[in-house]
C-alpha cells in the first residue's frame, strides 16, 4: 500500500482514525521529543512532553488551516508545552543564568532553550498584535511586520503621517498590556520589533493573482507588499470546449470575446473595452510563468460562479505549468464580518482586505486534484459529469458545489426554455420596462452566489431582442438602454 502523505492522515486523523494518529506520531516523534529534549534538558520528561504535544494537537486539528503545515504547528505546541513545564518546575532554568554566571560569560552562541525562548516570544507577540482592535493592529503590522514605513502606510490608509505614528506608539504602549509576563522588561519586545523588521526588509516576494483590477487595485492600496495580476476570463459564457490545449482554447475564447457580444460589450464598458482579450489571457500567463520573479503566488478569490470557474482553471493551467514545490496559497472566501450582504472582495476597504492575507491556505494536492478533475468535467460535452462532480467529495474547495449549483440554473427550464438570469430580466422589463442600470442591482435578489456583470446583463439583454419573436425590446437610442 502507497504510503500516505501528510494531508491525507490529518483529513483522515480529524475522522477519528487511530491508524492515521498512530502514522503521525511514527513519523514525527522523535523530531518533537528531540525539541522538547533540547528545551527541557530532561531526556526521560521530553518523552512525556512530546506525547503531550500530540495529545494537544490531536485535541484541536479542526483549528489547523492547512493540512500541510502539520508538522510546523506540531512544532509550535511542543515548544509551547516545554515552556509550560519550565516554568512549573523549573524556574530557576527558565529565567534563565545570572549576568555573573562563568558559563554565560563564556558562551555566546544561543542555547537550544534560547532559540525555545525566543520563539515562544515572537509567537506571543503577534498573537497579541492579533488581539488589538483593527485601528492599532493594522498600522503596527504594517509598520513592524510588513516593513512599511509611515508615509506609505498614511497613503494606504488614507491618514496623515502624524496619525500612523500615534497609531504605532499607541499600540505598543497596548501590546505591553496584553503581554504581562514580559511587562517588567519591555525591551524583549522591542528586540521582537526589531528583528522582525530586518527581516522584513528581506522578505518573500509574492505575486497577487485576483479576480479582477477591482481586487488587485485593494490589493496595492492596502499596502500588501508584491506584484499583481488577474485571472478574469468569465467562463460561464461561451465555449470552453474539451479536447484542445490551452493555446486552443485561449483562440476559441479570443473569438466568442471579440465576436457578436463585442459591440454590446464595448457600449456598455467604455472605450478602454476595445482590446483584444487573448492579449490580456497570455500576459495573465506570462506573469505567473516568470515565478522566478516571485517566491510565492497567493490567488485573491470569492465565492461566486464567475470566481470559482475562473479557479478550477486557474489551479489546473498552474500544476501543469509551474514547478511542483513553488509555494501557491489561495484566499478565498464567501462573508465577511459586518458585511452580511457580502457579494466579493472588491467592496472591501484596504485595510479589511489586509486582514485575509495572514488567513491564506496553502495549495495541495488535494486542491490540484479537484480543480483537475472539475475543470474537465466542466468543459465535457454533457453535464452528467460536472453534475457527479458537485454531489462528490468538493470540501477542499468548499465554494464550487455551491457555485456549479448556481451554474446549472443556467440551463433551459423544462417550462419555458428560459434560464434563470433571462426569466429574471424580463421579469424587471415587463410593463413599463427598465434602465439595464437599474435593473443590474436587482438581479441579485436573492442570489447567494451572485455572477452577473454590467457587460453580461447587456449582453443578455441584445441576445433577449435579437429572438424570434423578440423577448424584449432593447434600446440603445436612449441615454439609458432601456429594456422593454
Amino acid at each position: 500500500m502507497a504510503r500516505k502523505n501528510v494531508e491525507d492522515l490529518v483529513s483522515e486523523a480529524r475522522t477519528g482514525s487511530t491508524d492515521a494518529r498512530d502514522e503521525l506520531v511514527r513519523c514525527y516523534f522523535r523530531e518533537i521529543a528531540a525539541i522538547a529534549g533540547a528545551s527541557v534538558n530532561d531526556a526521560t520528561e521530553a518523552e512525556d512532553l512530546a506525547q503531550e504535544a500530540f495529545i494537544r494537537a490531536f485535541r484541536n486539528l479542526d483549528l489547523l488551516v492547512d493540512p500541510s503545515r502539520f508538522g510546523a504547528w506540531l512544532r509550535r505546541i511542543v515548544v509551547g508545552v516545554s515552556i509550560d513545564w519550565l516554568r512549573t518546575f523549573r524556574p530557576s532554568l527558565y529565567h534563565g543564568l545570572s549576568d555573573d554566571d562563568d558559563i554565560a560569560a563564556v558562551s555566546r552562541e544561543p542555547s537550544p532553550l534560547d532559540l525555545t525562548l525566543r520563539a515562544e516570544i515572537v509567537e506571543r507577540v503577534r498573537g497579541a498584535i492579533n488581539r488589538l482592535p483593527p485601528r492599532y493592529r493594522v498600522p503596527i503590522r504594517l509598520y513592524h511586520l510588513d516593513g512599511l514605513s509611515h508615509a506609505r502606510i498614511a497613503e494606504a490608509l488614507d491618514v496623515p503621517v502624524g496619525t500612523v505614528r500615534s497609531l504605532v506608539a499607541r499600540a505598543r504602549m497596548k501590546l505591553v498590556a496584553l503581554l504581562p509576563e514580559y511587562a517588567a522588561d519591555a525591551r524583549q519586545i522591542d528586540d521582537v520589533f526589531e528583528e522582525q523588521t530586518v527581516m522584513s526588509r528581506d522578505r518573500a516576494r509574492f505575486l497577487h493573482v485576483g479576480n479582477g483590477t477591482c481586487t488587485t487595485t485593494i490589493i496595492e492600496a492596502a499596502g500588501i507588499p508584491g506584484g499583481q495580476s488577474i485571472w478574469a476570463d468569465p467562463l460561464y459564457e461561451g465555449p470552453v470546449p474539451a479536447g484542445l490545449n490551452d493555446a486552443e482554447l485561449l483562440e476559441v475564447r479570443r473569438q466568442y470575446l471579440a465576436g457578436p457580444n463585442a459591440l454590446t460589450w464595448a457600449a456598455w464598458s467604455g472605450p478602454d473595452y476595445n482590446r483584444d482579450p487573448a492579449n490580456d489571457m497570455h500576459e495573465w500567463r506570462a506573469v505567473i510563468e516568470r515565478h522566478e520573479s516571485y517566491d510565492e503566488l497567493i490567488l485573491w478569490f470569492e465565492h461566486d460562479l464567475f470566481d470559482q470557474l475562473a479557479l478550477i482553471q486557474l489551479l489546473a493551467w498552474i500544476r501543469a505549468h509551474l514547478p511542483s514545490n513553488k509555494p501557491v496559497a489561495l484566499i478565498c472566501i464567501g462573508s465577511f464580518p459586518g458585511r452580511p450582504d457580502f457579494k466579493g472582495l472588491g467592496e472591501l476597504t484596504p485595510d479589511e482586505l489586509a486582514s485575509l492575507f495572514e488567513t491564506r491556505q496553502r495549495i495541495g494536492r488535494n486542491h490540484y486534484e479537484l480543480a483537475e478533475h472539475a475543470w474537465l468535467a466542466f468543459r465535457a460535452p454533457t453535464p452528467e459529469a460536472l453534475d457527479a462532480l458537485r454531489q462528490g467529495d468538493t470540501s477542499a474547495l468548499p465554494f464550487l458545489a455551491p457555485a456549479l449549483d448556481r451554474f446549472f440554473q443556467e440551463y433551459p427550464w423544462t417550462r419555458d426554455g428560459l434560464s434563470r438570469t433571462e426569466r429574471r430580466l424580463l421579469e424587471l422589463a415587463d410593463g413599463d420596462g427598465i434602465a439595464l442600470w437599474k435593473a443590474f442591482p436587482r438581479m441579485h435578489d436573492g442570489e447567494q452566489v451572485y455572477y452577473v456583470t454590467d457587460a453580461s446583463l447587456a449582453a443578455l439583454a441584445e441576445t433577449l431582442s435579437c429572438a424570434v419573436p423578440p423577448l424584449l425590446t432593447f434600446d440603445l437610442s436612449t441615454v439609458e438602454e432601456v429594456a422593454y
